[in-house]
């Protein structure tokens, strides 16, 4: 009976044990991140590690409350190579009297838990006409564990876009000194107004990491006064040995 018990259970233990381990990221839908990717213990790229995904979408007026399933993600690893981040997908709009709103939020860590996250950028492609605000405010706590960020973050911080008739501001960006893990809390928002409309279609995240210094490599001319040192020692000791 025991031996039999052992048998079955083992290969189970194996298929928790592999589905624990993180993926890369993959193209999908916020849907995707909060189930299959947590499930993961999260998705790699690039030398980051993304984890604890969580997804909230609210409305109010005509405004269309959009799905985990209805946003798609994208990863997104820049021309340089030393950033990675995310680029969402989804139909946020809002006419007039109506608002339409979501929230996006993970932890952002490297692998090998270095110091090297070092900035934060956030872009998008906002519209609106009359009275409409189309913005993402964005939440970050550098060197943060726990999400949403705000909770016991001595550092909390916070970048923001805008489009409207008070001023627009597509892109913006923060750098901060290196850590090796970093929360953040994403607010997509489109609201008509009274009279207007706004349009979100894209947002974009991405995270700079900072190159791993290298350890100098003496030169070879190092090694020869090395060497013409360690001889000039063993002459003196035989010189003077009695």
């Amino acid at each position: 009976m025991y031996k039999h018990f052992a048998l079955i259970t083992l290969p189970l233990l194996c298929g928790v044990i592999a589905r624990a381990a993180p993926i890369a990221c993959p193209t999908g839908t916020v849907q995707d991140y909060t189930t299959t990717v947590n499930a993961a213990g999260g998705c790699f790229e690039d030398g980051l590690l993304f984890t604890q995904f969580q997804y909230l979408s609210s409305s109010a007026g005509s405004g269309v409350a959009l799905p985990a399933s209805s946003v798609a993600v994208a990863p997104l690893v820049n021309a340089a190579g030393t950033g990675f981040g995310f680029q969402l997908s989804g139909g946020f709009a809002a006419a007039p009297n109506s608002v339409s709103d979501a929230i996006l939020q993970y932890q952002i860590s490297t692998i090998n838990t270095q110091p090297l996250l070092s900035s934060v950028n956030l872009s998008f492609n906002g519209t609106f006409t009359g009275s409409g605000i189309a913005n993402v405010s964005e939440n970050y706590c550098p060197g943060g564990t726990v999400v949403p960020p705000g909770a016991g973050c001595n550092a909390l911080s916070n970048i923001f876009v805008q489009t409207s008739n008070g001023g627009t501001m597509l892109q913006s960006m923060a750098v901060f000194p290196g850590v090796s893990s970093l929360t953040v809390s994403k607010n997509i928002q489109v609201n008509g107004g009274t009279s207007g409309t706004a349009t979100i279609s894209s947002v974009t995240n991405q995270f700079q990491t900072q190159p791993i210094p290298e350890e100098p490599i003496p030169e070879p001319s190092a090694f020869l006064l090395l060497g013409s040192g360690l001889v000039g020692v063993a002459m003196v000791r035989r010189r003077l040995r009695p």
